[in-house]
Protein backbone atom coordinates (compact mmCIF):
# COMPACT_ATOMS: atom_id res chain seq x y z
CA UNK A 1 0.00 0.00 0.00
CA UNK A 2 1.00 3.46 -0.99
CA UNK A 3 1.90 5.64 2.30
CA UNK A 4 0.70 9.41 2.45
CA UNK A 5 2.56 12.22 4.27
CA UNK A 6 0.39 14.47 6.44
CA UNK A 7 0.90 17.25 4.01
CA UNK A 8 -0.84 15.19 1.17
CA UNK A 9 -3.65 13.52 3.35
CA UNK A 10 -4.33 17.43 4.15
CA UNK A 11 -4.44 18.78 0.43
CA UNK A 12 -6.86 15.99 -0.28
CA UNK A 13 -9.13 16.46 2.62
CA UNK A 14 -9.48 20.38 1.15
CA UNK A 15 -10.07 19.24 -2.29
CA UNK A 16 -12.91 16.85 -0.84
CA UNK A 17 -14.48 19.73 1.49
CA UNK A 18 -15.21 21.79 -1.64
CA UNK A 19 -16.40 19.26 -3.55
CA UNK A 20 -18.59 17.92 -0.82
CA UNK A 21 -19.48 21.35 0.97
CA UNK A 22 -22.65 21.20 -1.38
CA UNK A 23 -23.56 18.12 -0.89
CA UNK A 24 -25.42 16.86 2.38
CA UNK A 25 -24.81 13.67 4.02
CA UNK A 26 -26.06 10.35 2.91
CA UNK A 27 -27.70 9.40 6.56
CA UNK A 28 -31.25 11.29 6.70
CA UNK A 29 -31.54 12.90 3.25
CA UNK A 30 -34.69 13.71 1.51
CA UNK A 31 -35.65 11.16 -1.10
CA UNK A 32 -35.81 14.76 -3.63
CA UNK A 33 -32.28 15.59 -2.70
CA UNK A 34 -30.29 14.35 -5.71
CA UNK A 35 -26.86 14.42 -6.98
CA UNK A 36 -26.16 15.83 -10.21
CA UNK A 37 -24.05 14.10 -13.15
CA UNK A 38 -20.98 16.88 -12.21
CA UNK A 39 -21.02 16.16 -8.49
CA UNK A 40 -20.74 12.07 -9.64
CA UNK A 41 -18.32 12.88 -11.83
CA UNK A 42 -16.13 15.04 -9.45
CA UNK A 43 -16.42 12.07 -6.60
CA UNK A 44 -15.01 9.41 -9.23
CA UNK A 45 -12.37 11.91 -9.68
CA UNK A 46 -11.64 12.48 -5.90
CA UNK A 47 -11.86 8.28 -5.11
CA UNK A 48 -9.08 7.91 -7.98
CA UNK A 49 -7.05 10.62 -6.75
CA UNK A 50 -7.21 8.86 -2.91
CA UNK A 51 -6.97 5.73 -4.50
CA UNK A 52 -3.41 7.07 -6.15
CA UNK A 53 -2.28 8.88 -2.62
CA UNK A 54 -3.54 5.76 -0.23
CA UNK A 55 -3.58 2.73 -2.36
CA UNK A 56 -6.14 -0.21 -3.11
CA UNK A 57 -6.31 -1.38 0.45
CA UNK A 58 -7.17 1.70 2.47
CA UNK A 59 -9.08 3.35 -0.18
CA UNK A 60 -11.74 0.29 -0.48
CA UNK A 61 -11.62 0.18 3.15
CA UNK A 62 -13.19 3.65 3.36
CA UNK A 63 -15.35 3.30 0.44
CA UNK A 64 -16.91 -0.05 2.35
CA UNK A 65 -17.11 1.95 5.44
CA UNK A 66 -19.36 4.41 3.60
CA UNK A 67 -16.99 7.43 4.92
CA UNK A 68 -18.40 10.87 3.57
CA UNK A 69 -15.96 11.36 0.90
CA UNK A 70 -17.43 8.43 -0.85
CA UNK A 71 -21.64 8.70 -0.34
CA UNK A 72 -23.23 12.09 0.07
CA UNK A 73 -27.05 12.14 -0.78
CA UNK A 74 -28.25 9.38 -2.91
CA UNK A 75 -24.39 9.61 -4.92
CA UNK A 76 -21.85 6.41 -3.34
CA UNK A 77 -18.79 5.18 -5.59
CA UNK A 78 -18.87 1.62 -5.85
CA UNK A 79 -15.68 -0.32 -7.49
CA UNK A 80 -15.38 -3.75 -9.89
CA UNK A 81 -12.05 -5.42 -11.43
CA UNK A 82 -12.06 -5.40 -15.28
CA UNK A 83 -13.72 -9.26 -14.54
CA UNK A 84 -16.42 -7.41 -12.97
CA UNK A 85 -16.30 -8.66 -9.21
CA UNK A 86 -17.36 -5.92 -7.06
CA UNK A 87 -14.30 -4.64 -4.43
CA UNK A 88 -15.82 -1.91 -2.79
CA UNK A 89 -19.44 -0.47 -2.57
CA UNK A 90 -20.47 2.86 -0.63
CA UNK A 91 -24.16 2.18 -1.33
CA UNK A 92 -23.99 -1.43 0.02
CA UNK A 93 -21.23 -3.29 1.31
CA UNK A 94 -22.88 -6.56 1.03
CA UNK A 95 -22.33 -6.62 -2.39
CA UNK A 96 -18.65 -6.87 -2.11
CA UNK A 97 -17.27 -10.37 -4.02
CA UNK A 98 -20.47 -9.63 -6.11
CA UNK A 99 -19.78 -9.60 -10.06
CA UNK A 100 -21.55 -7.20 -11.65
CA UNK A 101 -21.32 -9.13 -15.40
CA UNK A 102 -24.26 -11.05 -14.24
CA UNK A 103 -26.79 -7.80 -13.00
CA UNK A 104 -29.42 -7.04 -14.75
CA UNK A 105 -31.95 -4.15 -14.28
CA UNK A 106 -36.00 -3.91 -13.85
CA UNK A 107 -36.51 -4.31 -17.72
CA UNK A 108 -33.87 -7.59 -18.21
CA UNK A 109 -31.21 -5.05 -19.35
CA UNK A 110 -27.72 -6.32 -18.71
CA UNK A 111 -25.81 -2.92 -17.46
CA UNK A 112 -23.61 -4.93 -15.62
CA UNK A 113 -21.84 -5.92 -18.84
CA UNK A 114 -22.25 -2.88 -19.68
CA UNK A 115 -20.37 -0.93 -17.54
CA UNK A 116 -17.17 -3.58 -17.91
CA UNK A 117 -17.27 -3.12 -21.46
CA UNK A 118 -18.49 0.55 -21.82
CA UNK A 119 -15.89 1.91 -19.26
CA UNK A 120 -12.60 3.75 -20.24
CA UNK A 121 -9.93 6.24 -18.83
CA UNK A 122 -11.41 9.19 -20.27
CA UNK A 123 -15.28 8.02 -18.33
CA UNK A 124 -18.68 6.98 -20.09
CA UNK A 125 -22.35 7.51 -18.67
CA UNK A 126 -24.26 4.09 -18.83
CA UNK A 127 -28.21 4.36 -18.46
CA UNK A 128 -30.11 1.52 -16.68
CA UNK A 129 -32.58 1.62 -13.61
CA UNK A 130 -31.78 0.48 -9.94
CA UNK A 131 -32.91 0.53 -6.56
CA UNK A 132 -32.25 4.11 -4.88
CA UNK A 133 -31.38 3.06 -1.64
CA UNK A 134 -32.79 6.71 -0.19
CA UNK A 135 -36.12 6.08 -0.85
CA UNK A 136 -36.13 2.65 -1.88
CA UNK A 137 -37.73 2.75 -5.11
CA UNK A 138 -36.14 1.54 -8.61
CA UNK A 139 -35.53 4.47 -10.64
CA UNK A 140 -33.85 5.02 -13.67
CA UNK A 141 -29.94 5.65 -13.52
CA UNK A 142 -26.78 6.69 -14.79
CA UNK A 143 -23.52 6.21 -14.22
CA UNK A 144 -20.27 7.97 -14.86
CA UNK A 145 -17.94 4.70 -14.69
CA UNK A 146 -14.18 5.21 -15.31
CA UNK A 147 -11.40 2.64 -15.85
CA UNK A 148 -8.45 3.16 -13.94
CA UNK A 149 -5.69 1.92 -12.33
CA UNK A 150 -6.71 -1.71 -13.05
CA UNK A 151 -9.66 -1.03 -11.75
CA UNK A 152 -13.66 0.68 -12.55
CA UNK A 153 -14.33 3.56 -10.43
CA UNK A 154 -17.68 4.64 -10.85
CA UNK A 155 -20.99 6.73 -9.22
CA UNK A 156 -24.66 7.13 -10.57
CA UNK A 157 -27.04 9.69 -10.93
CA UNK A 158 -31.14 8.73 -10.76
CA UNK A 159 -33.19 10.40 -12.85
CA UNK A 160 -36.27 9.95 -11.92
CA UNK A 161 -39.58 10.79 -14.16
CA UNK A 162 -40.37 14.28 -13.58
CA UNK A 163 -36.41 15.03 -14.33
CA UNK A 164 -36.95 13.98 -17.68
CA UNK A 165 -38.60 17.61 -18.02
CA UNK A 166 -35.34 19.35 -16.84
CA UNK A 167 -33.90 20.26 -20.38
CA UNK A 168 -31.23 22.62 -22.04
CA UNK A 169 -33.07 25.27 -24.06
CA UNK A 170 -32.91 26.85 -27.42
CA UNK A 171 -31.01 29.67 -25.74
CA UNK A 172 -28.68 27.57 -23.32
CA UNK A 173 -27.48 25.62 -26.75
CA UNK A 174 -26.82 28.80 -28.86
CA UNK A 175 -24.84 30.06 -25.42
CA UNK A 176 -22.52 27.06 -25.23
CA UNK A 177 -22.02 26.67 -29.01
CA UNK A 178 -20.88 31.14 -28.78
CA UNK A 179 -18.92 29.99 -25.43
CA UNK A 180 -16.70 26.92 -26.76
CA UNK A 181 -16.11 29.06 -29.87
CA UNK A 182 -14.69 31.57 -27.66
CA UNK A 183 -12.79 29.29 -25.44
CA UNK A 184 -11.12 28.02 -29.31
CA UNK A 185 -10.01 31.56 -29.78
CA UNK A 186 -8.41 32.27 -26.69
CA UNK A 187 -7.30 28.38 -25.84
CA UNK A 188 -6.34 27.34 -28.89
CA UNK A 189 -7.87 24.05 -30.50
CA UNK A 190 -5.89 21.34 -29.03
CA UNK A 191 -6.60 22.42 -25.34
CA UNK A 192 -10.19 23.35 -25.68
CA UNK A 193 -10.81 19.91 -27.83
CA UNK A 194 -9.02 17.65 -24.78
CA UNK A 195 -11.73 19.54 -22.31
CA UNK A 196 -14.69 18.82 -24.30
CA UNK A 197 -14.18 15.31 -25.00
CA UNK A 198 -12.97 14.99 -20.75
CA UNK A 199 -16.88 16.64 -20.55
CA UNK A 200 -15.87 19.94 -18.69
CA UNK A 201 -18.76 21.52 -17.50
CA UNK A 202 -18.24 24.52 -19.78
CA UNK A 203 -19.24 21.75 -22.94
CA UNK A 204 -21.77 19.50 -21.11
CA UNK A 205 -24.90 20.32 -18.96
CA UNK A 206 -27.95 18.14 -18.85
CA UNK A 207 -28.86 16.88 -22.06
CA UNK A 208 -26.72 19.42 -23.66
CA UNK A 209 -23.12 19.06 -25.07
CA UNK A 210 -20.91 20.11 -27.95
CA UNK A 211 -19.58 18.76 -30.76
CA UNK A 212 -17.00 19.74 -33.26
CA UNK A 213 -16.58 18.60 -36.95
CA UNK A 214 -12.96 19.22 -38.78
CA UNK A 215 -12.64 20.38 -42.24
CA UNK A 216 -12.72 17.29 -43.49
CA UNK A 217 -15.90 15.95 -42.08
CA UNK A 218 -14.67 14.14 -38.99
CA UNK A 219 -15.90 14.61 -35.74
CA UNK A 220 -13.19 16.10 -33.36
CA UNK A 221 -14.59 16.50 -30.50
CA UNK A 222 -17.55 15.32 -28.81
CA UNK A 223 -18.36 16.33 -25.31
CA UNK A 224 -21.78 13.52 -25.26
CA UNK A 225 -20.00 10.50 -26.27
CA UNK A 226 -15.67 10.50 -26.72
CA UNK A 227 -15.83 7.40 -28.83
CA UNK A 228 -17.57 9.36 -31.46
CA UNK A 229 -14.17 10.98 -32.18
CA UNK A 230 -12.69 10.22 -36.02
CA UNK A 231 -16.24 9.08 -37.29
CA UNK A 232 -16.99 10.68 -40.98
CA UNK A 233 -20.13 12.89 -40.85
CA UNK A 234 -21.13 11.91 -44.57
CA UNK A 235 -22.00 8.42 -43.08
CA UNK A 236 -23.73 8.93 -40.64
CA UNK A 237 -28.00 9.23 -40.61
CA UNK A 238 -30.32 9.45 -38.05
CA UNK A 239 -33.00 6.49 -36.94
CA UNK A 240 -35.13 7.62 -39.88
CA UNK A 241 -32.19 7.28 -42.10
CA UNK A 242 -32.21 10.88 -42.59
CA UNK A 243 -28.27 11.70 -43.24
CA UNK A 244 -28.32 14.32 -40.90
CA UNK A 245 -24.15 14.58 -40.80
CA UNK A 246 -24.21 15.94 -44.73
CA UNK A 247 -27.54 18.08 -43.73
CA UNK A 248 -25.03 19.46 -40.80
CA UNK A 249 -22.09 19.55 -43.31
CA UNK A 250 -24.33 21.37 -46.03
CA UNK A 251 -25.98 23.79 -43.78
CA UNK A 252 -24.08 25.02 -41.42
CA UNK A 253 -22.91 28.90 -41.69
CA UNK A 254 -20.75 31.49 -39.84
CA UNK A 255 -24.45 32.94 -38.51
CA UNK A 256 -25.46 29.83 -37.05
CA UNK A 257 -28.82 27.53 -38.24
CA UNK A 258 -30.87 24.71 -36.79
CA UNK A 259 -30.83 21.12 -38.52
CA UNK A 260 -33.10 18.89 -36.90
CA UNK A 261 -33.31 14.77 -37.15
CA UNK A 262 -33.07 11.97 -34.58
CA UNK A 263 -30.79 11.10 -32.21
CA UNK A 264 -30.10 8.89 -29.17
CA UNK A 265 -30.12 10.46 -26.14
CA UNK A 266 -27.72 9.71 -23.47
CA UNK A 267 -29.17 10.41 -20.26
CA UNK A 268 -32.32 8.67 -20.90
CA UNK A 269 -31.26 5.64 -23.72
CA UNK A 270 -34.27 7.14 -25.87
CA UNK A 271 -34.00 7.91 -29.51
CA UNK A 272 -35.87 12.03 -29.77
CA UNK A 273 -36.21 14.64 -32.10
CA UNK A 274 -33.24 16.40 -31.74
CA UNK A 275 -32.24 20.21 -33.07
CA UNK A 276 -28.81 20.89 -33.03
CA UNK A 277 -27.50 24.60 -33.62
CA UNK A 278 -24.61 24.52 -35.96
CA UNK A 279 -21.97 27.13 -36.27
CA UNK A 280 -19.17 27.33 -39.01
CA UNK A 281 -16.08 28.67 -36.99
CA UNK A 282 -12.58 28.92 -38.69
CA UNK A 283 -12.11 25.67 -40.89
CA UNK A 284 -14.75 23.67 -37.65
CA UNK A 285 -17.69 23.13 -37.29
CA UNK A 286 -19.20 23.85 -33.84
CA UNK A 287 -22.85 22.66 -32.49
CA UNK A 288 -25.39 21.40 -29.22
CA UNK A 289 -27.87 20.03 -29.82
CA UNK A 290 -31.38 20.14 -27.77
CA UNK A 291 -33.88 17.27 -27.52
CA UNK A 292 -37.57 17.45 -27.60
CA UNK A 293 -38.77 14.82 -25.97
Amino acid sequence: MIGCGSRTRAAITVALFAVLSTIALAPGVAADERGTAAEAQAMVAQAIEIFDTEGAEKTFAEINAQGAAFHAKDLYVFVVKPDGVTVAHAGDPKFVGTNVAGLKDADGKAFGKEIVNEATPEGAWVNYNWHNYANGKVEAKSSWVVRHGGYIFGVGIYRPAEDAADRGTAAEAQAMVARAIEIFDTAGAEKTFAEIDAQDLAFRDRDLYVFVIGPDGRIVAHAGDVKRVGIDLRDVRDHNERPYGLMILHEASPDGVWVDYDRLDYLSNEVLPKSSWVVRHRGYIFGVGIYKA
